[in-house]
């Protein structure tokens, strides 16, 4: 495999994630783009070609997360999300990747990226301008070095999805790489005579359709992007719908459950899949625990 790139997402993603691959697809129709899954669909789901635009979709329990059932108990929906992005990029460099690339499944490419297949080829790990964390965009290379930080970066988002990067890493100096909002408001996205969009006279690469939204000539990008989510929406996935936020009954998960799981590993470790509330169960043990644990402070009148 040549340059690879990925995305972390749930269900609920999906929209933006169909933008990602479209884009992409366009971009680069020769590099593979794959996924990790942070979900699974409700029952009756019709699975119609859902993940057409990506290479592959692999789910998070198959990328040898230690005791992962477990683990996700104790996640949000964005954390998980994040945290699985370090497992998903060991796991493409181990099958052979040259150079993995993560996007989120809210930025859109506008512009090839192929300058990535050489572009500040001494750096192993790679930045976008104003993405410190990696959050929007993050390139690895397969070596040593690289390969050393995915393994870092995959126990440390483990540990703490919002762990901050372990290791100094190259930044692109490109305004057109998904470009701030002071480059925005200062130069507006502008379409050149080849029809390419241009930022601060450079093409504009990608961006990351992130809140809060910008005013003025770059609003007129987020409301494509918004017009472009909503037509590939997915009919009859609930707008809040999340495999892991709720027991194999449907009750939801409460805030303070995912807590206690947290500070409780030992007791969590005893339960192969804490979602599963039959027989002797994870719930149980909470609710036998209850009156020896802290009370959920009091919701303001």
């Amino acid at each position: 495999m040549t340059v690879v790139g990925f995305t972390s997402l749930t269900l609920t993603d999906l929209p933006r994630a169909r933008v990602l691959a479209e884009t992409w697809r366009a971009a680069h129709p020769g590099w593979p783009l794959w996924a990790v899954l942070v979900d699974r669909p409700p029952q009756g789901f019709a699975n119609r070609a859902v993940f057409a635009g990506f290479d592959a979709v692999v789910a998070v329990e198959a990328l040898g997360i230690a005791h992962v059932l477990g683990w996700l108990f104790g996640q949000e929906r964005a954390e998980a999300r994040a945290a699985a992005r370090g497992a998903m990029a060991r796991h493409l460099l181990g099958l052979g990747a040259r150079k993995v690339v993560y996007l989120a499944p809210e930025v859109a490419v506008f512009h090839p990226l192929a300058s990535l297949a050489t572009r500040d080829d001494a750096a192993s790990v790679l930045l976008a301008p104003g993405d410190a964390r990696g959050d929007g965009f993050l390139a690895i290379r397969n070596d040593a070095t690289g390969l050393a930080f995915a393994e870092d970066w995959a126990a440390r988002l483990r540990a703490d999805p919002g762990a901050a990067l372990a290791t100094r890493a190259a930044v692109v100096r490109d305004p057109g790489w998904n470009p701030t909002e002071r480059v925005l408001a200062r130069h507006p996205p502008r379409f050149s005579a080849n029809g390419n969009m241009r930022v601060d006279g450079a093409p504009l690469a990608f961006i990351r359709f992130a809140k809060p939204e910008p005013t003025g000539a770059a609003a007129e990008l987020w409301a494509w992007h918004a017009r472009r989510c909503a037509a590939l929406a997915e009919p009859g996935l609930a707008d809040d719908w999340w495999h892991f936020s709720q027991f194999s009954d449907g009750t939801p998960i409460p805030p303070s459950a995912r807590r206690v799981a947290r500070a409780h590993p030992d007791a969590l470790a005893g339960f192969p899949d804490p979602f599963d509330c039959a027989g002797d169960s994870f719930r149980a043990w909470l609710a036998a625990q209850a009156p020896a644990l802290p009370r959920e402070a009091e919701s303001p009148p």
